[in-house]
């Protein structure tokens, strides 16, 4: 498929969310939504089960302004803007798309967790927007890669990977928040400033029953100020009360206030309420292997392409925010495990390896801007066009 101009003018994100909304019943978002509104606990449904769908908090927005009658573009916000862009993409694509295609499509659209889907389509509309053709080859059976892209002499295969970080982290992002959860429903009444430290020799409790029970011992061990507290064997807790005068105005003040209590694999959320600022701090003794779980997925990647053109890697690295970034590209990060990777003899196919994260938000009086931090990492290796920017990544 090729496409004639990836631009969306703002009045026609009413059209477009139209459009996309009647590609799958939309009954099936209604249900999406009412689903995660039933779910308990501010942080698991917020940090969590949205993020697995990044476009509900747009289809709720536009419904609602839909009921009311409200021009979509004349009331656009960041979700708004987002799902219209997205929107906007997948109706092109779909409606481009033979049956096969568009069956995998939508059933991939239909899942509770619709990132990694979401990635494929951004880096395949960002060929798309760079001139290229693209082909749908996995989708209709013929490749194990997910695309194949041409433009002019130039023929390569594209391959999308979405890893989360939860994979090579000891302690998971959905048992936390409910931690968080229970935390807040439970300390959230004493008027206290502080920061609870919880040590885990592997991981946190993922039973309901097994977390209340540690947050009552908790609850019991702040109304009696005490600074210890052994929970079982393998659950040790500090706790840090701060200073009554102490002001604390904004997340980064109080970031700020518990910076000496954080190690570089600390899990860290802030419950704030009148007169409570309770900071959780939980660490794993076991090491995160978060490089060692991303490269492992590479390199089982390498036999999915053909080997008889240059192939691109796209990996998308979920749960990776801007201020963690740098920390990956370190001394013994990406840098040293995408070259080990690109050195071995069964990736002399491919020509260039990328890593996208979080994406970093600024808001604009009349726009939102998502900027993807994005590292390429090219083969010197390779056999097709080595050192050639075939795939127009500097554009």
């Amino acid at each position: 498929m090729k496409l004639a101009s990836v631009d969306l003018n703002v009045q026609s994100f009413g059209r477009e969310i139209k459009r996309f909304l009647s590609i799958i019943d939309r009954k099936h978002w209604e249900r999406q939504i009412e689903k995660i509104k039933a779910s308990e606990g501010i942080f698991f449904k917020n940090y969590y089960l949205l993020k697995r769908n990044p476009l509900l908090e747009g289809i709720e927005q536009y419904n609602l302004l839909n009921n009311q009658g409200k021009s979509i573009w004349k009331h656009r916000s960041p979700e708004i803007d987002f799902l219209a862009r997205n929107a906007f993409i997948i109706n092109r694509v779909v409606h481009s798309a033979n049956a096969s295609v568009k069956k995998q499509i939508l059933g991939k659209l239909s899942c509770d967790d619709i990132r990694p889907i979401l990635h494929e389509l951004s880096i395949a509309i960002s060929f798309l927007s760079n001139g290229f053709e693209v082909e749908f080859s996995e989708y209709e059976g013929n490749t194990r890669y997910d695309f194949n892209v041409v433009r002019d002499s130039i023929e390569a295969e594209v391959e999308c990977k979405w890893k989360s970080v939860d994979a090579g982290r000891k302690i998971k992002r959905g048992a936390f928040y409910s931690l968080c959860d229970e935390i807040l429903k439970q300390c959230g009444k004493y008027k206290i400033k502080c920061v609870i430290k919880i040590q885990c020799k592997r991981s946190i409790v993922k039973n309901r029953d097994a977390l209340i029970s540690i947050v009552e011992k908790l609850t019991s061990g702040i109304r009696n100020r005490a600074e210890e507290i052994d929970l079982n064997q393998d659950l040790s807790v500090t706790i840090n009360y701060l200073p009554k005068e102490l002001e604390i105005k904004s997340d980064q003040d109080f970031r700020s206030a518990i910076e000496p209590f954080l190690a570089p694999n600390s899990h860290l959320g802030i419950l704030s309420n009148n007169g409570t600022t309770i900071g959780i701090v939980v660490e794993s003794e076991d090491k995160d292997k978060v490089l060692a779980s991303i490269y492992k997925e590479l390199k089982q990647s390498l036999d999915q392409f053909s080997k008889t053109r240059p192939g691109l890697l796209s990996c998308n690295i979920e749960g990776i925010y801007p201020e963690e970034w740098e920390a990956l590209q370190g001394e013994n990060g990406l840098t040293t495990m995408t070259s080990r990777l690109l050195n071995k003899n069964e990736a002399v196919h491919l020509h260039t390896i990328s890593y996208l994260s979080e994406a970093e938000v600024t808001k604009e009086v009349n726009s939102t801007d998502y900027t993807f931090p994005t590292l390429f990492f090219k083969n010197q290796n390779c056999l097709f066009h080595k050192g050639e920017d075939i795939f127009s990544l500097k554009k």
